[in-house]
């Protein structure tokens, strides 16, 4: 349970990457933050490492109604909620539009469009009843407008959580919540699909190729990044997407 005064941030994805170091630079800002992840096992790591400041709550995108509850359970347990981060996602199949099955375009959507909205849709009572206001910030992609080929799935829900975050805004104006998103560029993480180092030193040293002196970042800088804008007043900066890229 935080202190009384301590603002509660919810953040999915915690486990590991750039959820798990959201989680620990909002508890090093003095916050206490709700972890979500699929089983307690996974979370471990974290958790260890909060401090005291870190309480879980177990949710899985692949099924979006579990999301769904989170809100409700965080009110519970904290007592308050002031910031929501919707990092899990998923890379999903690496294939042309010609090639993808139908399963592959459910999982994706269903992890990556569906999860955060279930999640948002079950918080924002919390968040607007805070007098203090609240945030919202989706982990998105510029591969929502570079659009890379044999990405498709990808590609394509990382659009449509931009068009969310763009469409929270403005229906949330009028509530003192700020809906943001930010976009980290390449980053040195496993949803560079938890391959052999080697492997994910190969590509990422083609992305380096590719884009020129693209900033290749650590999760740490993304979520230093993150920070920033959860430390914005709720009633400033929203419908706004940051990213973290050298080049656009």
């Amino acid at each position: 349970m935080p202190e009384q005064r301590e603002r509660v941030v919810v953040v999915t994805g915690a486990s590991r990457g750039i959820g798990r170091a959201i989680t620990l630079d909002q508890v090093g800002r003095g916050r206490h933050v709700v972890a979500v992840g699929r089983t307690e096992a996974s979370l471990a790591d974290t958790v260890a490492h909060g401090g005291g400041r870190i309480t879980t709550v177990l949710a899985d995108s692949a099924e979006p109604d579990s999301m769904g509850a989170v809100g409700d359970q965080v009110l519970t347990r904290c007592g308050r909620l002031d910031a929501v981060v919707a990092c899990a996602g998923v890379h999903g199949a690496e294939a042309p539009v010609a090639k993808l099955a139908t399963a592959e375009w459910t999982e994706a959507l269903t992890i990556n469009v569906v999860a955060p909205a279930q999640l948002i849709r079950g918080c924002i009572p919390h968040l607007a009843a805070n007098p203090a206001g609240g945030h919202i910030l989706l982990i998105g992609s510029n591969a929502s407008v570079r659009s890379p080929t044999g990405f498709a799935a990808y590609n394509a829900t990382k659009a449509a959580l931009h068009s969310l975050m763009r469409t929270l805004s403005r229906e949330l104006d009028k509530e003192a919540i700020a809906v943001n998103e930010l976009r980290p560029g390449p980053t040195n993480t496993s949803l560079l699909g938890g391959r052999e180092d080697s492997v994910a030193a190969s590509l990422l040293s083609g992305i380096g190729k590719a884009f020129g002196r693209e900033w290749i970042k650590t999760a740490e800088d993304v979520a230093a990044a993150a920070g920033f804008l959860l430390d914005l007043p709720p009633t400033g900066t929203t419908g706004q997407t940051l990213t973290l890229n050298r080049y656009e």
